[in-house]
């Protein structure tokens, strides 16, 4: 073959193909639009629905989830009382430490209808456990606290459990007298609790306006401290006053 004729046959192939290298793809969208596309497509978010059992002055809230215990603080420092039922929008992960911490929070609405701080009154019930007859907890490393036997949530009772037990400056455990013998802090064939002290609140009824319950502070068989026939009542905010003391003992 002459390379006149390769030549010829050669630029025939080239305009053969040459069509299909250049068309567009039947469907396909400009890559600039595609890029723009990319870009304007929404941010993923996530939303955590929980309640607020503590505030500090740095406007760190400490929040009771359905899944976990968080730590947070809201964007420009907003802050709320304790018993404020919160959906908190964020974008980010969820770092997990104890308590746990949401990422780039975006923003937080109130569920105004469901605000309960039976979490603050349980707090000052315990504080004032923790306040009477010092010496039960002289020397003690734990503080156990039982919040089983009442309305609070498993996660806000592990909340309140954590912020006590930080507060006071002492590992906090979650469980009732039997769950601890069990676990090995209490001696139960002694009745002693040689390292901790048990705190435990439990209600007797309860409704969305009343709430009557007992509590105290065990060490020992010989060591413990409690409030009797206590009630409580909710204001026309919804939230929970003082309580009053039926009796007091000590054995």
């Amino acid at each position: 073959m002459t390379a006149k004729r390769i030549w010829t046959v050669c630029f025939a192939l080239l305009l053969f193909l040459l069509p299909a290298c250049t068309a567009p793809n039947a469907g396909s969208e400009p890559l600039a639009q595609s890029a723009a596309s990319e870009s304007a497509a929404p941010e993923l978010t996530d939303t955590l629905t929980a309640r607020v059992v503590s505030a500090d002055e740095s406007g760190s809230l400490l929040l009771a989830g359905k899944n976990g215990v968080y730590r947070n603080t809201l964007p420009d420092g907003q802050t709320y009382p304790a018993g404020t039922m919160l959906d908190i929008t964020y974008s980010g992960g969820v770092q997990e430490i104890y308590p746990a911490q949401l990422c780039d929070i975006q923003s937080a609405a109130v569920r105004e209808a469901e605000f309960d701080d039976r979490c603050a009154l349980y707090m000052n019930v315990l504080t004032e456990l923790w306040d009477t007859d010092k010496a039960l907890q002289a020397d003690t490393d734990y503080v156990g606290i039982d919040l089983s036997r009442t309305s609070l949530t498993k996660n806000e009772q592990a909340a309140l459990a954590w912020h006590f037990g930080e507060l006071h400056q002492k590992d906090p455990l979650t469980g009732t007298y039997e769950t601890l013998c069990a676990e090995g802090y209490i001696d139960n064939d002694q009745l002693y609790w040689e390292d901790g002290c048990l705190l435990t609140i439990e209600e007797t009824e309860t409704s969305e306006t009343r709430v009557t319950f007992s509590a105290q502070k065990w060490r020992g068989g010989d060591g413990a401290y409690f409030l009797t026939d206590c009630t409580a009542a909710r204001d026309k905010t919804g939230a929970w006053g003082d309580y009053t003391v039926g009796g007091y003992a000590i054995s």
